[in-house]
């Protein structure tokens, strides 16, 4: 029998035999490292198109912080609903971003009832006292103190508070029993010296509602809102809750119309319901200097109710001592 003959190739050699080799021992392998293959796969940067804007954030999406100081300044008395007046008040301005001050001017002396429902109103206050017209040095009057001239005193204690101290920021008169939307006081900050808009007003009779203040074109005031005859000599028909000014126009000669001036103040000097006008005429020379808020002077965003309590009785100090008779059933 012939011998077969003998091949002198390395069987270890051939390439087939290497890359098969090669393919056992990957997928040998491959239960071990699946579980972190995925991760090698991630950190790699691939060339691809640009990823889309990623959605805001919840971060991004809070507005900043105000930075103008609203001061909000509240003529107050003792009476039968000074308490539900003041903390509705309270509720409102608690809801406005701060920096906000309020401050509460009592008529006369500062009373215990007042101070007690400041305390927890939650918001940063001052209660100041005014020197009504009966306590002023030489004060003669042959007339009852009319409601407007008895605010009109605690306003301007206000003011001297404010000028005494340079408080910087936008100032309000905002009044206890008036209603107001947030959306004023958000439109209060882009004030840059005075603004104005309309105010509504229950008529006499609470029958109508009236509207009183500017009619603008964009934030130019190009005419006013009136309904009373009477009052058609004002050389401004701005309500006392409709318009607003920067602090510094009581002390910076330079940013207001009278710089003559040296003191601006309500003045209990005019006739009645025209303490409102006769101030703003310190303040502005004409329309071309007021700001119409918001956009068109569109939108009521305060509302003056004219409500009466002069018949209602309240405890001295908000206590009862008298009538506490418990009536327990048998």
């Amino acid at each position: 029998m012939a011998a077969l003959p003998f091949s002198t190739r390395r069987p270890f050699s051939s390439p087939c035999f290497i890359l098969c080799f090669l393919l056992g021992f990957v997928a040998g392998l491959f239960p071990f490292a699946h579980r972190h293959l995925h991760l090698d796969l991630d950190l790699r940067h691939l060339p691809l198109a640009d990823p889309p804007p990623a959605a805001p954030t919840q971060r991004a999406l809070v507005r900043p912080p105000p930075t103008t100081t609203l001061i909000v300044v509240t003529p107050t008395r003792a009476r039968p609903l000074q308490a539900y007046y003041l903390h509705r008040l309270a509720h409102t301005l608690r809801l406005v971003p701060q920096p906000l001050l309020w401050l509460v001017v009592d008529r006369g002396a500062a009373t215990r009832e007042t101070a007690a429902l400041l305390r927890g109103c939650g918001l940063m206050y001052r209660h100041l006292p005014s020197q009504s017209h009966r306590d002023a040095p030489g004060a003669r009057r042959t007339r009852p103190e009319h409601p407007a001239a008895r605010g009109l005193r605690q306003r301007n204690a206000a003011l001297d508070h404010i000028e005494h101290h340079r408080i910087h920021g936008l100032v309000y008169f905002a009044d206890e029993d008036n209603v107001y939307s947030l959306d004023l006081f958000d439109q209060l900050r882009g004030i840059r010296s005075f603004g104005t808009w309309p105010v509504a007003m229950l008529g006499v009779g609470k029958s109508k509602t009236l509207v009183e203040g500017p009619v603008c074109d964009n934030s130019q005031v190009v005419g006013w809102h009136t309904n009373e005859r009477t009052k058609r000599q004002r050389r401004f028909h701005v309500n006392t809750s409709g318009f607003a000014f920067n602090s510094s126009m009581l002390w910076d000669a330079d940013k207001r119309a009278r710089q003559a001036w040296n003191y601006i103040r309500l003045l209990d000097t005019v006739r009645d319901g025209f303490q409102a006008t006769t101030f703003i005429e310190q303040l502005v020379e004409d329309e071309t200097h007021m700001e119409g808020i918001p956009t068109g002077c569109s939108k009521i965003m305060n509302v003056n109710l004219r409500l009466e309590d002069k018949h209602l009785v309240y405890p001295k100090e908000w206590q009862m001592t008298e009538n506490l008779d418990v009536l327990i059933p048998l």
